[in-house]
């Protein structure tokens, strides 16, 4: 009986949790109880995969910027676009936990 309810509650607790992890996750820098939760978190919820997923895309396209013709001029973007958007998805999202 109480079994479901405490996984629904887990599961909105890691919900409200994840985003605001997720840079760290990527980076290395959580605990391994903070990495096993992300994951358990990101099996279970599309969203929060979803937003991982575009996470790691975002972080691949970045690394690619100065690499071309133009990579004098672009050297210093990557950098800067990425702590913005680290600083925006560290976050979390609203108060109330949720992102769009």
């Amino acid at each position: 009986m109480f079994g479901g309810l405490i996984e629904r509650v887990r599961f909105l607790l890691d919900h409200r949790w994840s985003p605001g992890q997720m840079s760290a996750y990527l980076d290395g820098e959580l605990s391994e109880s903070g990495r096993g939760r992300i994951e358990r978190h990101v099996h279970d919820c599309h969203r929060c995969r979803e937003l991982l997923r575009g996470l790691r895309a975002t972080i691949a396209a970045l690394r690619g910027i100065g690499t071309g013709e133009d990579a004098n001029e672009e050297a210093d973007v990557a950098p800067r676009v990425l702590a913005g958007f680290r600083e925006r998805v560290g976050g979390g999202g609203d108060d109330d936990g949720e992102f769009d």
